[in-house]
């Protein structure tokens, strides 16, 4: 089993991709900040139910804190990384 650091866990693009990822056996740490861009409830609803799947499990960081991705909270688990974590509404 392949297992994959997934930033931006609770967002809805994260969260679906983590669910197809355990719908296809693989493992998923799921890593995302909570911030409130939106609803926090929303996304906390999601983790909920990924939470319920086997496979997953869940680390609350802000990933553009160096230092906290640098004690390497999640990446020891998961080799393979898949970025879905941007900012609602942030201006390009």
């Amino acid at each position: 089993m392949t297992h994959y650091l997934l930033t931006g866990a609770a967002g809805f693009i994260g969260a679906r991709t983590a669910e197809l990822l355990l719908e296809s056996g693989h493992g998923v740490v799921g890593v995302d900040d909570l911030n409130d861009a939106y609803d926090p409830r929303v996304k906390r609803h999601r983790l909920a139910k990924l939470r319920e799947r086997p496979g997953f499990r869940f680390v609350e960081l802000d990933i553009s804190q160096r230092a906290a991705v640098a004690a390497g909270t999640a990446v020891d688990e998961a080799p393979t990384g898949d970025e879905a974590a941007d900012r609602v509404g942030k201006n390009l």
